[in-house]
């Protein structure tokens, strides 16, 4: 009886290593995804930006009227 007390006792401190180890590994992977999102919207909002620098550039007036307009409708939305 106390072999096969023994031998389940190392079997379930096998089993919390693993436990330990996969938890570790998928807090790793996990903090990977994150970083991979993170960056890939970094570089989808700088690009956007650079985008519409560069139509600000192009179109100065018609940037300047837009800017206006929108400023317009928030004041209005907001006006009580």
């Amino acid at each position: 009886m106390a072999a096969t007390e023994r031998s389940l006792d190392q079997e379930f401190d096998a089993l919390r290593k693993d436990l330990d180890s996969l938890k570790s590994t998928l807090a790793r992977k996990g903090m990977q995804a994150v970083d991979s999102a993170v960056t890939t919207a970094r570089s989808s909002s700088e690009q956007g930006l650079a985008a519409i620098e560069d139509r600000i550039v192009e179109r100065p007036l018609t940037s300047v009227l837009i800017a206006f307009a929108a400023g317009v409708l928030i004041g209005k939305l907001t006006d009580q």
